[in-house]
């Protein structure tokens, strides 16, 4: 799939608004559910595109990220 020039253009902000959802408290925070959602509509190559930029930002994998977090915030007290 394709990496659009907007997609590339807001990876930064993307990759950051993905980190703030998972190291949040999801009692406190908001967007985790939208986020991760927003995550899974990606193709292959933005979603590696992701990755990358977070790891090199974040020294952590979304993947270590997400399965560290107990809820994803999409029900009532994620259950």
């Amino acid at each position: 799939g394709d990496v659009t020039s907007d997609f590339y253009n807001n990876r930064k902000n993307t990759a950051r608004r993905l980190n703030e959802t998972l190291s949040g408290n999801a009692l406190t925070s908001n967007g985790r559910c939208e986020a991760l959602y927003d995550a899974l509509q990606w193709n292959d190559n933005q979603l590696r595109l992701i990755h990358n930029v977070y790891k090199n930002t974040y020294g952590t994998t979304l993947h270590d990220d997400a399965s560290s977090t107990y809820t994803d915030d999409c029900g009532w007290l994620g259950m």
